[in-house]
Parts: structure tokens; sequence; C-alpha cells
């Protein structure tokens, strides 16, 4: 995966999307980017029933800290520019979703 990103990188291309559910792309781009990390903005999502781990309704705060880790140790970055709830999730009230959201 290291070439793709390099040439997307070399071509201005400067927002990769992925999400912890997308298999282990959250693994390859973080092994990708390496040292050109800082170079990109970088979003992904939490909350896909596709997503093995379940740590409870997947808009609260106890999973949205869980994913987050999760996703910081496999993109092998200290910070998310853009850190999206991928579905609805009508269990957890919006307040604590947004809240948790907020405060990662």
């Amino acid at each position: 995966m290291g070439r793709p990103v390099d040439a997307s990188l070399d071509a201005g291309i400067t927002l990769f999307d992925t999400s912890d559910s997308y298999g282990a792309s959250e693994e390859l781009l973080g092994e990708a980017l390496g040292t050109r990390r800082r170079d990109i903005i970088l979003a992904t999502k939490f909350g896909s029933d596709l997503n093995g781990a379940n740590w409870g309704a997947r808009g609260s705060r106890r999973y949205i800290r869980r994913a987050i880790e999760r996703s910081l140790r496999s993109l092998r970055t200290d910070w998310i520019d853009l850190y999206q709830l991928h579905w609805a999730e009508p269990e957890t009230p919006l307040e604590e979703t947004l809240s948790a959201v907020a405060a990662a």
C-alpha cells in the first residue's frame, strides 16, 4: 500500500479517509504514511456494526473512547483530524455521542 499512498501524496492528494470497519485499512494506511503523516488530513470513522469489537452502544462515551484509542494505535498517530460516527445509533442520546467526540 505504500506506493499508492506515496503516489497520491506526490500528486497533491492530502485527504485520506478510512474507517475502523474497513478491514485492515487503518493499519495499512498508518504503515504506508510513516513520517508523511503530518502532510495529510486524516479522517476515520467509528460505530459501524461491521467492526468486530462490541463495547456496548456504538455511540456511547465508553465505545467511542475505546474505538479512538484503537484507531490511533492502528493508524500509528497521535491525532485524527476528522473523527466521524459511521452510522446513526439510536441507543445513545445524541448529546452523549457529541460530547464524547468533542472530548476525543
